[in-house]
């Protein structure tokens, strides 16, 4: 899989020339607890998970589920990521033991007790999760969708477009000066905004990946720019179907001067910039959905994270069963990704040992050094103390 590379030829307005950054935002599930939050909806968090278990599973399943056992100790403190860790460490536990036969019918025991809290989960996402909810997600992310306002104003006013067209306003004044992102766009030769903190340009392609680690569609219902929410041919003159914000929030007041193509200089207050741009998006469930209960996905990202490594390639062979990276077909579908993007987000996502090989791949392409281009992708992490 790589990201789509749109070319003059595919977007012919004579505008457009071939000025494209590529996004890669990785969302995970304090996404859905923020949104669940707001509408004043039980959460998916991991204890209200166990408590749904403790409340609609017989005793015979949560006395004879090894894997429930371990979910429930310490539940208040818990996130999602400790699940894959339990995961993990009965993996641990069985590969202390000496007899191969013995160690087989452990990882089939947990194979067992995984499938039915897969099962579980997905009633218990369809619980949480209805139609009725995401009806009420996509109403409050566009809360002016039908009313009365000049043209295309309630497609760009609304809650997931401003996301993706004023996300640099979240940076301090400290982050957005450091942040490169900005400054090697192109300038576009009618039109430029020259001051201390670099160039920014018009009609940009900014190409999203969304890559949702949740097993839920509440953030695809909100993030997949349909015709609710987003107009793709809204101008007469050129392709764009988004204004593009570059400046934070702290210098909105501030003026800023702007040169012509002429060379003459004026002013212009900072909340007033913005860009006719391209958006294009695709949103990605690498670890399977909850409408597709075997889609799931749980477990670790490598053998090589186990304390106690296998010993033969039998055994070896049984725990991939619990591999993530490995099912999910990663290294073909999505390690080509990191190369291609400019800039990373993350977003609502445990940053541990269950999901490391995305964060790996991420570090691995935030330290090589920029090359001939000008390219050298960042990392935003939105980090909620």
């Amino acid at each position: 899989m790589h990201f789509s590379k749109i070319t003059e030829k595919d977007i012919d307005d004579g505008k457009y020339k071939g000025n494209q950054r590529n996004i890669m935002m990785i969302v995970g599930n304090g996404f859905d607890i923020d949104v669940l939050h707001f509408l004043n909806k039980p959460g998916t968090r991991y204890s209200d998970f166990v408590d749904y278990i403790e409340e609609n599973e017989s005793d015979d399943y949560k006395t004879n589920n090894n894997l429930y056992q371990k979910l429930k100790k310490g539940k208040e403190d818990k996130k999602w990521s400790d699940l894959e860790s339990d995961i993990k460490t009965i993996i641990e536990e069985q590969l202390s033991k000496t007899n191969e036969e013995d160690f087989e019918k452990g990882l089939i025991k947990l194979k067992n007790d995984l499938k039915n809290i897969k099962t579980t989960f997905a009633k218990f996402l369809r619980k949480q999760v209805t139609p009725e909810i995401n009806s009420q997600v996509v109403e409050n992310a566009n809360p002016h969708d039908g009313k009365e306002l000049e043209q295309n104003e309630n497609k760009e006013s609304n809650y997931p477009v401003n996301a993706v067209a004023k996300f640099l306003g979240d940076l301090t004044p400290d982050d957005y000066r450091k942040l490169k992102f900005k400054k090697y766009q192109t300038r576009h030769e009618s039109q430029s905004l020259s001051n201390e903190e670099g160039a920014l340009g018009y009609y940009t392609l900014y190409n999203w990946l969304f890559v949702n680690l949740n097993y839920t569609s509440i953030f695809d219902n909100c993030f997949d720019f349909n015709k609710r929410f987003f107009d793709p041919f809204r101008n007469k003159s050129s392709m764009t179907n988004i204004s593009f914000y570059p400046a934070w929030k702290q210098m909105y007041d501030r003026l800023l001067v702007t040169r012509t193509i002429n060379g003459g200089e004026g002013y212009i207050r900072s909340n007033k910039i913005k860009f006719s741009s391209y958006l294009m998006s695709n949103i990605i469930h690498p670890h399977g959905k909850e409408w597709v209960p075997d889609s799931m996905l749980f477990g670790f990202s490598s053998v090589q994270q186990l304390k106690v490594q296998p010993q033969n390639n039998n055994i070896e062979k049984l725990i991939k069963e619990f591999i993530k990276p490995l099912w999910s077909v990663s290294k073909l579908k999505y390690e080509p990704l990191f190369g291609e993007a400019d800039l990373f987000i993350v977003y609502g996502a445990s940053i541990g040992e269950s999901d490391a090989w995305w964060w790996n791949h991420i570090l691995e392409q935030l330290k090589k050094n920029v090359d001939e281009t000008g390219h050298q992708p960042e990392l935003i992490i939105y980090n909620y103390l």
